[in-house]
């Protein structure tokens, strides 16, 4: 074997080497890098179903407490919750989410009693519940809070009437 033709071999085989190395590159290179967003985006909405399914618990405990009477001893308890909530909610919950409960904070806090507040800080706690089915995926949902909330306070018709009446 002559010299020319190890260098044609060589050279042959380089550019092989560098045409399918390049090749792979430019058609593998964004099917992984889709495969890789599609992934992330996937954990995300984990995180994201994990935050607002902690959030519904700690609303329907709070509601439950509410039933029961005890809300003042185990208030507390809710305000730990609903900080922890709040820690996930500024990483993982939508713009709609986030001014939703922004929303609600902001009229929580104007009203001093939770008699003064009535339902309409229960309509705007459930608002919230409504933007994370939302963020969700269940963008075509025809729910409103008075139909959320009667499925846990049977009378809600009678609350939502005197809060129109006032």
């Amino acid at each position: 074997m002559d010299i020319k033709t190890l260098l044609l071999t060589l050279f042959i085989s380089i550019v092989g080497a560098f045409a399918t190395s390049y090749f792979a590159y430019r058609f593998y290179s964004p099917r992984l890098q889709a495969d890789l967003q599609k992934e992330f985006k996937s954990r995300f909405n984990e995180r994201k179903w994990d935050a607002y399914t902690k959030f519904a618990n700690i609303l329907y405990q709070l509601l439950e407490s509410i039933r029961k009477g005890d809300t003042d001893k185990k208030m507390p308890k809710y305000i730990s919750q609903m900080n922890e909530f709040l820690s996930l909610l500024w990483v993982v919950g939508s713009d709609e989410v986030v001014n939703s409960v922004s929303e609600w904070l902001r009229y929580s806090r104007m009203q001093s009693d939770v008699d003064e507040k009535g339902a309409e800080g229960l309509v705007r706690l459930i608002n919230i519940v409504i933007e994370m089915r939302k963020d969700l995926g269940n963008k075509e949902s025809n729910l409103s809070p008075k139909d959320l909330l009667s499925t846990f306070v049977v009378d809600i018709d009678e609350y939502l009437i005197k809060e129109k009446e006032l």
